[in-house]
């Protein structure tokens, strides 16, 4: 690996037998998940919950409609509830970043999903688009009468406080880490698309895919850290298999390296290794897997 690819990260990495070791831990972010869920996405996981309609007028914050404009999705099929400014985060770590490179929020539902574009400079966060929409046409119970059993449980992990608050501490760690460190800003060579953008993972990282990069480990770890909060009591009951239902993302990183067992392997070596480093591998998860247990179909797809 040539030495001016990791310029950029000597803060970052560490040289251990030759390879490069990302330095990652996990950010303050607790507050501001809370807040961006607690103002755009609570009442409509109770509605959710309690099976009484969706209302999309009522989950809109009227404070932001300055933002509507800017917003650079604009599909038909996106649903823009509100947005804030990084400048109004007040989590340590978020307030470190935005002093450096400043983001606008956009919170709502779209197709899109969830992704922070760095070029851009915004953060798009989403539940489930297929079972929101499913909801609202059919209602909680019909809709969920309509998805085979199999994958009923997975369905109805989507739009869940434990779920969404993953994807906002997913997508803010990305963030403060190019805010930070200049993770996605300044790698170079020969790219693979990421958010639209050009990366190497190859060269920087000796990753082909970009989910298995470290990169996007730290922010699968961000996100499974959201998970435990909410399931704390049962966390050592819990096996791999029943992280991969409550947090999804997981099960669409595994279903995107199929094609590569080894670098499959690799990743959930990865995963689980963090895990363990955090404090969050629950006693159940240590247990062996089966890797092809892991590679469901997708919900969207039932």
């Amino acid at each position: 690996m040539k030495n001016e690819y990791l310029q950029p990260y000597t803060s970052f990495f560490e040289r251990s037998e030759d390879e490069y070791i990302f330095m990652e831990n996990l950010y303050n972010v607790q507050r501001d998940v809370n807040i961006i869920y607690n103002r755009f996405y609570k009442k409509l996981v109770d509605d959710v919950k309690n099976d009484r309609g969706i209302d999309i007028e009522s989950y809109r914050d009227s404070s932001f409609n300055h933002l509507l404009h800017q917003y650079p999705l604009q599909s038909s099929s996106d649903i823009l509830f509100g947005g804030l400014h990084s400048s109004d985060l007040v989590s340590p770590d978020c307030k470190k970043a935005s002093k450096i490179k400043p983001v606008t929020i956009y919170v709502g539902v779209s197709s899109s999903s969830n992704f922070y574009d760095f070029g851009d400079n915004f953060i798009n966060i989403s539940p489930n688009s297929y079972i929101f929409n499913l909801i609202v046409s059919l209602g909680t119970k019909v809709a969920f009468e309509r998805i085979p059993l199999k994958a009923v449980k997975r369905a109805k992990n989507e739009i869940t406080e434990f779920r969404i608050k993953a994807s906002i501490a997913h997508e803010l760690s990305h963030w403060i880490d190019n805010s930070l460190h200049s993770v996605m800003d300044n790698i170079a060579g020969n790219p693979i698309k990421y958010s639209g953008k050009d990366l190497s993972n190859k060269l920087l990282l000796r990753k082909h895919n970009v989910n298995a990069t470290y990169y996007e480990l730290q922010a699968q770890i961000h996100g499974i850290a959201q998970i435990k909060k909410v399931y704390r009591a049962q966390w050592d009951k819990f096996t791999l298999y029943d992280l991969f239902n409550a947090y999804t993302a997981l099960h669409e990183v595994a279903r995107s390296l199929a094609s590569d067992p080894e670098e499959l392997n690799q990743w959930l070596k990865d995963l689980v290794k963090r895990m363990s480093r955090e404090g969050i591998l629950g006693k159940n998860m240590k247990l062996p897997v089966n890797v092809n247990k892991l590679l469901y179909e997708k919900i969207t797809r039932i």
